[in-house]
């Protein structure tokens, strides 16, 4: 297998095992208990902020200010993905948490892969800013995943996280779908209290 085979295969997939602990995340853990109203919300702008990445990549031209911007957008990502862990000590089981251990350890990782896909998609028009390429190094010349491939591999990919990302704003928001079932209340029983002529009786 040549180094552009095994590159393509490497980062199809980095971006395969995500999906594949995502629904595994949506699909059994989320329906298992449900979402309140902060995951709700908040998993559709994790999902927003990754397609944002992969827009960039897909589209931009690579120039130090859209590598800039591609690398903001990746840091707020990451970090905006860990905002629901003050719910998720209190709502998830262990096993739920193990797998979001999982997807913050991959998430940069899968990031990194739009940014060298990027790299390669670029490869087939000279970029306009010549010190976009002095920046990554020997990566704009030694990738050769092959331009056609990388940029449909990133087209492909902004085209499954726009879907999911259709899904949850139809199913959280919309549908109001998946939602944590509400905890009923147990009526406080309230023992009637001895009248002072009983009490008095009782002596």
């Amino acid at each position: 297998m040549s180094w552009s085979g095994l590159g393509l295969s490497v980062l199809l997939w980095v971006l395969l095992v995500q999906g594949l602990l995502m629904a595994v995340d949506e699909f059994y853990y989320h329906r298992s208990r449900g979402l309140g109203f902060w995951e709700r919300w908040g998993h559709p702008l994790d999902t927003l902020s990754v397609l944002a990445c992969f827009l960039v990549a897909s589209f931009a031209p690579l120039e130090l200010s859209t590598i800039g911007l591609y690398l903001l957008i990746a840091l707020g990502s990451c970090v905006l993905v860990t905002k629901d862990e003050w719910v998720h000590t209190k709502e998830c089981t262990a096993g739920e948490q193990w797998l979001h251990a999982l997807l913050f350890v991959w998430h940069p990782v899968v990031l990194l892969s739009g940014l060298l896909l990027w790299v390669d998609r670029a490869d087939v028009v000279a970029p306009q800013d010549p010190a976009a390429a002095s920046v990554l190094g020997d990566l704009w010349s030694h990738l050769s995943i092959g331009s056609l491939p990388a940029q449909l591999v990133l087209y492909g990919q902004s085209v499954a996280i726009g879907l999911f990302l259709l899904y949850q704003i139809n199913t959280y928001i919309l549908l109001k779908r998946c939602r944590r079932p509400e905890k009923k209340k147990e009526p406080v029983s309230q023992e009637t209290a001895p009248s002072e002529g009983s009490a008095s009786g009782l002596t």
